[in-house]
């Protein structure tokens, strides 16, 4: 047996990855001056209401240094806003501020069109086994192989 570059799957995952990335980027990028990591620190604090920095990255999968200048920009820009724990004042909840919410809301929709756009080219029952094949794939990849460390 010989290694094929081109049909290891994380390989093809990642040139997926890449190509719908770019494709998308424009919008975040160009119209709202958005880093990939801020939209992506955006719309998981927007989808999440409140949540610690620490609780992002573990979500999103991001590398704390970039959680932490996603959300050093977001909130120079007051897109998000700084919440004390009164609990523990070590520690800040994320939430998304008015403005950010309306830019959230815009984006969100250009996402969903994209998202349709991009997904179109498969029938509805090939979608839904594509969603079950990356949740089994997930679930697999986290089980047997993923360190949460």
């Amino acid at each position: 047996m010989t290694f094929n570059l081109e049909k290891f799957l994380p390989y093809r995952l990642r040139i997926l990855y890449d190509t719908i990335t770019h494709s998308f980027s424009p919008i975040y990028i160009k119209q709202y001056k958005l880093s990939p990591s801020e939209w992506r620190v955006l719309a998981s604090i927007a989808g999440s209401g409140s949540v610690t920095a620490k609780q992002l990255g573990k979500h999103s999968r991001m590398h704390k240094t970039k959680v932490s200048r996603a959300v050093f920009e977001l909130s120079k820009r007051n897109l998000i806003v700084k919440v004390p724990n009164k609990n523990d004042l070590r520690e800040t909840f994320l939430e998304v501020s008015e403005l950010g919410g309306e830019m959230y809301r815009k984006l969100s929709i250009r996402a969903i069109e994209f998202d349709n756009k991009m997904l179109s080219c498969l029938t509805q029952n090939e979608q839904l086994a594509l969603d079950e094949i990356i949740e089994k794939l997930q679930k697999h990849a986290e089980t047997n192989f993923y360190s949460h460390d």
